[in-house]
């Protein structure tokens, strides 16, 4: 660390951690100048007075130069997903898959992001752009692989067939086994299919609420192609039988925030997807929960555990970072060698049974009434 709150003695003289810092960037650019130049520079290496500090990172720079310098070139993996960069989930994925992918790939990989944010750019023509944007600026290095976010990044894909090279491979992940069929699968393709929990989570509602009467579903703008609707359509064709729909689809947060506060007795609420509300201002789902949480009359149930911490009570939850190990192990397989078409896609089980301890607390869970193999979080430390 650089802080100046420690500090070392070397050779009779004191060195603060801002000190080691500054010696360590020095002599991490000396180092990288000798391996661009090694006999061309007329001045020696700077002496560094910390022994041994300018050998260790002279051999980091050469390593990772290797690839540069003869070694082997490294693989490239282009990940493309529908949402915002910056987007919790999105984060926890990216994270996971970055670790996961140097880990089980026998060769260097580079992995490459890009996000369309489609809830608010979603107009086909702007997206159709962007994969030209996107042809021309990988044309030079084309991705071994690549690797689609979600339903809608995958439906995108089998639009533009351009964007594989001749030895693309394709992986789809999180994608519903409706969309996997009804769109085809690619040319070397293969895929983790992903059956939403979204009616799992309202099922564990119901278990914890008995006398539920009102279901409110809580989502983004009503657009039939929206992730919203989509688990809004999955949602109603179970449960419109037997419990009254409130609908909170495409509200302004205002509007929901609002309405959240005086739903009728025996109500559950659900929030499923909500990217922008319905005035077009872009939201995360925890920003959505530490508005309307706080003044809801009825127990929230989430749909990412992402969520947990803000609000929601919990329930089958989507784990981002265990779809980023999952997907990095399957694109290691094809990294390796083996062809993507002979990986048969297969479902996955991307979600964990989560409860927030404070909101189970709140609404008067006894937490034996838990599906057997919950995780609690946020407990207080005994």
């Amino acid at each position: 660390g650089s802080d100046d709150g420690w500090s070392r003695r070397v050779d009779g003289e004191r060195y603060t951690g801002r000190d080691f810092d500054r010696m360590r960037r020095q002599d991490e650019t000396d180092a990288a100048d000798r391996v661009k130049a090694p006999a061309a520079g007329p001045l020696g290496p700077r002496r560094c007075k910390v022994p041994g500090v300018a050998v260790v990172v002279a051999a980091a720079v050469i390593t990772l130069a290797a690839p540069l310098l003869g070694g082997e070139e490294p693989l490239k993996v282009l990940v493309i997903d529908s949402e915002r960069a910056d987007l919790p989930l999105w984060l926890e994925f990216s994270t996971a898959f970055k670790s996961a992918i140097q880990t089980g790939s026998e060769r260097p990989v580079g992995v490459y992001f890009e996000n369309l944010d489609s809830a608010r750019f979603g107009d086909s023509g702007h997206l159709d752009r962007v994969a030209g944007w996107l042809m021309e600026k990988y044309r030079s290095a084309p991705p071994d692989v690549i690797v689609t976010v979600g339903p809608e990044t995958y439906r995108l894909m089998t639009r533009w067939p351009a964007l594989l090279a001749a030895e693309t491979s394709v992986v789809g992940v999180a994608v519903d086994r409706t969309t996997f069929s009804d769109a085809g699968r690619l040319p070397r393709t293969t895929g983790l299919i992903r059956d939403f929990a979204q009616a799992e989570t309202v099922q564990i509602a119901l278990e914890l609420f008995p006398k539920t009467r009102h279901l409110a579903i809580v989502g983004g703008p009503k657009d039939p192609k929206s992730y919203s609707r989509f688990f809004y359509s999955q949602i109603v064709a179970e449960f419109a039988d037997e419990l009254d729909i409130i609908d909170l689809s495409g509200l302004s947060l205002e509007e929901i925030r609002a309405r959240a506060a005086r739903l009728p007795e025996d109500t559950v609420l659900v929030l499923t997807a909500m990217a922008v509300d319905g005035d077009g201002r872009p939201l995360t789902h925890p920003e959505v929960l530490k508005e309307v949480a706080p003044v809801a009359n009825a127990p929230i149930f989430g749909s990412i555990k992402t969520e947990l911490g803000y609000g929601s009570v919990g329930g089958r939850l989507f784990d981002p970072g265990m779809m980023g190990h999952e997907t990095a192990k399957l694109v290691a397989r094809i990294l390796n060698g083996e062809p993507a078409e002979s990986i048969e896609p297969r479902l996955a089980d991307l979600s964990v049974v989560a409860f927030d301890w404070r909101e189970l607390e709140r609404w008067g869970i006894a937490e034996r009434r838990l599906p057997k193999g919950s995780v609690v979080e946020f407990r207080p430390p005994t």
